[in-house]
């Protein structure tokens, strides 16, 4: 603040110091003229200096004497209130110093594990081909008596009778009595098995019987089947069949296989 006022004070006392010379030297200017006219008729007398101070110059002496007196002293203020300062870098905010320093160690490059060692090949056991073999028998000595009879005992085994097996076509096929319109409507009129409806099961059962040469129903069995309770009823079923028209092969009545299919559909 004081080096701001020795300033402002330096220029004023230097800006009313030209400004006081400019007045005085046009002042003394215009005069000049009539002083250089009196000097040069011989007029120095005290009557001339009276009326033209101007030309007296002994009467500038307590003026001049007073601006400098002001200006050294105006220039003195301004040298004594300088100051210099130093200059300073400020950083905001606030300096964090750790108290500890972390240094991490340099990185080493590691170098990869080398593979490890193929394993050992397999310890073969070599097996000797040479293998010693009695090739004598063992002989054993059997007391047999010359006039003892042996019975050999004949082993077979009995085969069934080609005329016995059931034939799959014949010349005269079985009729179920009826005809086969008859036989669908037999098969379709199954009783359907209550807890089979209960359940909601459907499905087919393929069943493979025999026709006697009498015409009675035999060895029926599930080929393919569904559920075990519609299995068991279409197997019931066939069954009760009543005798059919046997079927003949060359005028002879002979067994004929059947394969019916019955279906279990819920409506």
């Amino acid at each position: 603040m004081l080096v701001l006022l020795g300033i402002i004070a330096g220029l004023v006392l230097i800006i009313a110091t030209i400004v006081m010379s400019i007045k005085l030297f046009f002042m003394f200017k215009k005069k000049e003229e009539i002083i250089v006219k009196n000097k040069e008729a011989g007029n120095t007398s005290n009557l001339f200096l009276k009326k033209y101070p101007e030309a007296n110059p002994q009467i500038y002496r307590t003026t001049f004497t007073l601006i400098g007196f002001i200006f050294g002293i105006g220039l003195s203020i301004a040298a004594f209130s300088w100051t210099v300062y130093d200059r300073t870098a400020s950083l905001g905010g606030e300096i964090f110093i750790p108290d500890e320093f972390e240094i991490e160690p340099p990185q080493t490059r590691q170098e990869p594990p080398p593979p490890p060692p193929p394993p050992p090949p397999p310890e073969i056991e070599i097996i000797d081909d040479e293998v010693e073999v009695d090739s004598e028998p063992d002989i054993f000595d059997v007391e047999v008596e010359p006039d003892e009879i042996v019975e050999i005992q004949e082993i077979f085994e009995e085969l069934p009778d080609e005329d016995d097996m059931p034939l799959p076509i014949v010349e005269d096929m079985p009729v179920f009595p009826g005809g086969e319109a008859a036989l669908l409507r037999y098969l379709g009129g199954i009783p359907y098995p209550e807890i089979a409806k209960q359940n909601d099961i459907e499905g087919s059962v393929f069943i493979r019987f025999v026709i006697e040469r009498d015409g009675r129903v035999t060895e029926a069995e599930v080929v393919r089947g569904a559920d075990r309770v519609l299995n068991e009823a279409a197997l019931r079923h066939v069954r009760n069949m009543p005798n059919w028209k046997p079927g003949k092969q060359r005028g002879q009545p002979v067994r004929v296989q059947f394969t019916v299919p019955i279906r279990f559909t819920l409506d």
